[in-house]
């Protein structure tokens, strides 16, 4: 415990003089070299705010859905899923559909879509325009 103890005393004036704050030195504390830290901070990316699209998805396959997600097209199969869209309790039975509101990106408009089967069969629709398509239909 001492050791321990020892040690933040004595690395704690370090910290305080990189943070530009003076404090009276700690009596038998070791003075240890100052820390680097860099000149500039990165600034987080900057994001846009999500916009809401409202979604009406059909199924006119053979099996509920069960699960429902939207990506990003990455190109060379380095897509960003979102969550299940569904959650646990919700699924989409056969010839039903299920109104969903999404947040996403202003600035993408095509996003791929896909729907898993009870079976767990999974159908894509790829580049689908969310911008101006108000229906997706997955048929299985």
């Amino acid at each position: 415990m001492y050791i321990r103890f020892h040690f933040v005393l004595g690395i704690l004036p370090s910290i305080v003089s990189a943070l530009g704050v003076s404090v009276p030195a700690m009596a038998g504390a070791p003075t240890p070299a100052p820390i680097a830290l860099p000149s500039t901070v990165p600034s987080p990316a900057v994001t846009s705010t999500p916009t809401m699209r409202h979604i009406l998805v059909l199924n006119e396959g053979n099996e509920a859905i069960f699960n429902l997600r939207i990506g990003q097209p990455g190109g060379n199969g380095s897509e960003v899923w979102s969550d299940d869209l569904l959650s646990f309790d919700r699924v989409i039975d056969v010839s039903e559909a299920q109104e969903l509101d999404i947040a996403l990106d202003p600035s993408t408009c095509r996003y791929d879509v896909e729907a898993v089967y009870r079976d767990g069969h999974i159908v894509m629709r790829h580049g689908i325009d969310v911008c101006h398509v108000q229906r997706i239909t997955f048929t299985h």
